[in-house]
């Protein structure tokens, strides 16, 4: 039986991926640096867990310009680029009609992932929205996803973790519960999950076995 679904938003509801490149690429030509993959730098976060991404990817000198221009750039134009995943509202319809509780926690800034949920018209949706900042840790360090887990109340038997990289299947290892990836932009590297999904779709007919 699945009772709660914590769901991924970059990649996962949120077709946001596209606009993180382009954000990054932005970043790269403002500091005049030869840019690289956003593969890349999705390899970069998952083997550099203990240190700042942008310090990481722009190196030390330049990270906190970097990060300022990211961000800045990202508030100014996240909404006009934002559109919602390939199956993702039918997946939250189903999930309502279902009294699935549906949950979000994301690297995503809180500030900007509220408004992107409510410009998608999807913020009945939702019972938990976790984002970074919101705990003095982020996603998926144990401090982050044990405060997360005390918020949402859920039984990891009866709990679904949906999202697209490594650091979902980490949080539901932490938590004890399934994990179902959704690789279509990038290909997934990291710790085998219970269920591999091409599409978002895929999760229906899955969900459909999952509610008795």
């Amino acid at each position: 039986m699945i009772q709660d679904i914590i769901f991924d938003w970059d990649g996962t509801l949120a077709d946001t991926l596209p606009f993180l490149k382009e954000t990054f690429n932005q970043t790269f030509a403002f500091l005049k640096k030869k840019p690289i993959s956003y593969a890349q730098i999705r390899r970069l976060s998952h083997q550099n867990k203990e240190i700042d991404l942008f310090q990481s990817v722009f190196g030390e000198d330049d990270f906190f310009k970097a990060k300022c221009f990211f961000y800045t750039y990202t508030l100014q134009h996240h909404l006009d680029k934002l559109s919602a995943c390939s199956g993702a509202q039918e997946v939250l319809d189903f999930c309502k009609q279902a009294n699935i509780k549906c949950h979000v926690f994301s690297h995503k800034r809180q500030q900007i992932l509220e408004k992107e949920i409510e410009r998608l018209g999807w913020k009945s949706y939702f019972s938990n929205v976790c984002g970074a900042g919101t705990f003095s840790q982020d996603k998926p360090a144990p401090e982050a996803c044990e405060k997360f887990w005390q918020c949402c109340g859920a039984n990891p038997k009866t709990s679904l973790v949906i999202g697209d990289g490594p650091s979902d299947t980490t949080s539901a290892r932490f938590w004890g519960c399934r994990v179902a990836i959704v690789a279509t932009h990038e290909r997934y590297i990291g710790e085998k999950p219970d269920y591999k999904l091409k599409n978002l779709q895929e999760i229906l007919p899955l969900l459909q076995t999952m509610l008795y």
